[in-house]
């Protein structure tokens, strides 16, 4: 896993050298559109339907759980200013001693407040509700249900230079870069023990082009009750087509996205159409 890690950013800079594309066409693995974890200011259009099938690997608690887990997610653009998206997962987990597997239903939504190039900054609030059975995200505990909540806020600005109606950098002038900060609210519901949460901010940056493939990069700040290291993620977007992505990431947001000790990868496949039809 730790190969990973150090591989992916050195890919992402060749890439840079050669311009890179297109966003917001997939779900981030939180839910809502977003880099990795964390969600951005931006919504999907209206009246597109957007999916994503998710392979990630883990290993939580110093190793001690090593998780394998599957996810689907459909996330619809229902208004100019507004998304909704629901997900499935199945999280297989494994211990020295036994195994175990989780199932999540979520649901979520998010509003736009403010949009560019009407406004200076974009801005949009959100939340969800993750509903997980039999997990063991709560180190110490046998496998148990728990809900999780999450309530956020986020500001994304273009920083993009300018050169009279171009842009100045990529190759033709076709790249851009995003920067997203927010604060977000977590809360987990165990059905043994006592509720847990953390308010933290975070922070992420986007490099679009127009050759089709997409740099995100992510931080979380960590909260020492809940979360092993900071939420550190970086992912690699490419549009094979007009309507079908996929993805390659590094990440430490676990299950529910609390941040491990280790970064472990993702692999994901993006389709999208308009809703009512292909």
């Amino acid at each position: 896993m730790k190969k990973t890690f150090w591989t992916l950013p050195l890919v992402a800079a060749l890439l840079l050298v050669v311009g890179i594309g297109s966003a917001y066409a997939i779900p981030s693995l939180g839910g809502p559109t977003g880099i990795v974890s964390v969600p951005t200011a931006a919504v999907a259009p209206n009246g597109e339907l957007q999916t994503a099938l998710t392979y990630q690997s883990q290993e939580m608690y110093g190793g001690n759980i090593d998780v394998n887990v599957w996810q689907l997610q459909a996330l619809a653009g229902v208004s100019d200013e507004a998304e909704l998206w629901a997900a499935y997962a199945l999280a297989d987990q494994e211990t020295p001693t036994m195994s175990e597997t989780a199932n999540m239903w979520a649901f979520g939504g998010k509003y736009q407040l403010a949009k560019e190039p009407e406004d200076q900054t974009a801005l949009a609030v959100g939340g969800s509700l993750e509903k997980w059975s039999d997990t063991m995200m709560m180190y110490g505990s046998a496998p148990q249900d728990v809900d999780v909540w999450k309530l956020y806020i986020v500001a994304t600005k273009d920083f993009t230079p300018m050169s009279g109606q171009a842009w100045e950098w990529g190759s033709e002038g076709g790249t851009r870069m995003l920067g997203s900060l927010g604060v977000m609210y977590l809360s987990l519901d165990p059905d043994l023990g006592d509720s847990e949460s953390l308010t933290k901010p975070f922070i992420g940056f986007e490099f679009i082009g127009a050759a089709g493939t997409t740099l995100g990069l992510e931080y979380r700040w960590k909260d020492s009750d809940l979360d092993e290291k900071a939420v550190f993620s970086a992912v690699l977007r490419h549009q094979v087509s007009p309507e079908m992505e996929v993805e390659l990431g590094t990440t430490n947001a676990g299950m529910s996205g609390l941040g491990l000790d280790d970064q472990d990868f993702f692999v994901r496949v993006g389709y999208k159409m308009p809703m009512g039809g292909p």
